[in-house]
């Protein structure tokens, strides 16, 4: 019988496809309670919180998970080397590279990830030299920090490349490639997929769900927090035209209270959430170490809660998911300023040392044929802050705007382009206010000045109104530094307003 539950649990891995973003591994969902039972005390021995396993303390594990891969980093005589390995969606490739102290690729190995991995090329050879002095001694540190009988296939991928980049030339003008690093590794087999399934169920203890006096969901996992908040509106226009419209809000928090991710359905801010959305600066300036191991757990909650039975709607469950897609993407590692910044100058003039500051805006968009409207489109706004005066950004926080539709990261939705901009003494983002009127009472974001109507106020019965373009206009040319009114322009202006814009719209 255990043979047969991994080989299902295996098959149900490979196939199902939750994350939308380029590289993402599926998330495991809905494990039957037959399984749960059969694994439970084997699990029992398991550790729920894998970064903290390490008997090396050189080697830091943000990140461990069956299914979403292996990311860390390595210190050692003063030198830091991130590592990762992980497989894309649907696939048991698997790849692994290397990176330099600020986020620069420097060894790869294998081809799977190539599309993401290989989208920044850039790379400084002397500060690829300081990372890889250490590369060396990283395999047998990283024996210590990962449960072998679950991530046996990373520690030999990472392994394999750690030791070959030791021994090979300086790289001088890009990284190093050495495929046979991850070329012979033992294909997944059934064995694999019970010693997954165990160390999951050992985790999943940690999680703890409640719901408050208002019905919003809350999970607890080893001090991170997820949080739900979901409205409905009878009277509003889906995408598709029907009537009844549900929003749903979500968040990450890590365990000092601050959010990770958040995500806003519609116009409103749940209440006590927009000193969290729209902070001007990181409230502490923790390290990229520190914020990558709140963000790995942050991951590993959403997932667990995605692949086992709560008291979670499959809607409130989708928007946690969503969230940690996205955090797998931009969080566990520091970007490069040179794949920080667009080339903009700052309107600020301040001493260098003090713009550490940066926000970027993503924006996503679906094709519909319903009405007048051709398009549905969300945006993503990032912020990044640098310890080092401008040479990496460490993750801070972003906020997911779906704008009364399908989310970004959600199926059918495709990022269009992406904005970056400039370093600042402060974070840029979408206008936001107070009402205590209509067209709603609370806190509320970009066109709150206006309704909300699918045809942007064309027509004149709908008249103030704006739609999800309108949204993503807004929030784009705020990031930009060129805001417009809520009340204004694109928010009030009489036109159907039916494609989502562009970054430099």
């Amino acid at each position: 019988m255990s043979s047969r539950l991994a080989s299902l649990f295996l098959r149900r891995t490979m196939s199902i496809r939750r994350f939308v973003a380029n590289g993402h591994r599926a998330l495991c969902i809905g494990l039957v309670a037959v399984l749960v039972a059969f694994v439970l005390q084997a699990a029992s021995q398991g550790q729920a919180v894998p970064s903290q396993r390490s008997l090396a303390p050189k080697a830091t594990v943000f990140l461990a998970d069956p299914q979403l891969g292996v990311v860390g980093a390595y210190q050692s005589a003063g030198q830091t080397l991130y590592f990762e390995a992980r497989s894309p969606e649907g696939s048991t490739e698997m790849s692994a590279r290397l990176l330099d102290a600020v986020g620069r690729t420097i060894a790869i190995s294998g081809h799977s990830m190539d599309r993401v991995w290989r989208e920044n090329t850039s790379f400084d050879a002397a500060s690829a030299a300081h990372s890889l002095s250490i590369a060396g001694t990283l395999p047998a540190d990283l024996a210590y920090a990962l449960d072998a009988t679950v991530f046996a296939r990373e520690i030999a991928a990472i392994s394999a490349l750690a030791s070959a980049a030791a021994k090979a030339p300086a790289p001088s003008t890009a990284a190093i490639t050495i495929d046979s690093a991850a070329a012979n590794l033992a294909s997944p087999n059934e064995s694999d997929a019970a010693a997954a399934i165990s160390y999951d169920i050992a985790a999943a203890n940690g999680l703890n769900s409640e719901r408050d006096a208002q019905g919003n969901l809350n999970t607890t996992y080893h001090g991170i927090l997820a949080e739900t908040f979901v409205e409905y509106f009878p009277d509003a226009p889906n995408e598709d035209g029907t009537v009844g419209l549900t929003e749903v809000s979500a968040r990450l928090r890590s365990p000092d209270g601050m959010s990770l991710i958040q995500q806003l359905g519609g116009d409103d801010i749940p209440v006590g959430w927009d000193l969290d959305v729209f902070r001007a600066a990181p409230t502490t300036t923790t390290g990229a170490l520190q914020r990558a191991i709140e963000a790995g757990a942050a991951i590993r909650a959403a997932a667990l809660m995605e692949r086992f039975p709560s008291i979670a709607t499959p809607q409130e469950t989708e928007a946690i998911s969503h969230l940690a897609a996205a955090l797998r993407d931009d969080s566990l590692l520091p970007n490069p300023a040179a794949t920080q910044t667009s080339g903009s100058v700052s309107p600020d003039s301040c001493p260098i040392f003090n713009c550490v500051f940066q926000t970027n805006v993503q924006v996503w968009r679906k094709p519909l044929v319903v009405q007048f409207l051709a398009e549905h489109s969300g945006s993503i706004v990032r912020h990044w802050y640098s310890t080092n005066y401008g040479l990496s950004f460490v993750f801070d926080y972003e906020t997911v705007y779906c704008n009364h539709g399908t989310c970004p990261r959600a199926r059918g939705m495709t990022h269009t382009c992406t904005y970056l901009g400039p370093i600042l003494t402060y974070y840029r983002y979408p206008p936001h206010a107070r009402i205590k009127s209509s067209p709603g009472i609370g806190q509320m974001h970009s066109c709150w000045g206006t309704p909300y109507h699918l045809d942007s106020g064309f027509l004149p019965w709908d008249h103030p109104g704006h739609n999800c373009n309108d949204d993503t206009w807004t929030q784009v040319r705020a990031i930009r530094g060129e805001s417009e009114g809520p009340n204004s322009h694109r928010c009030n202006d009489w036109a159907l307003d039916d494609y989502a814009p562009g970054c430099n719209s």
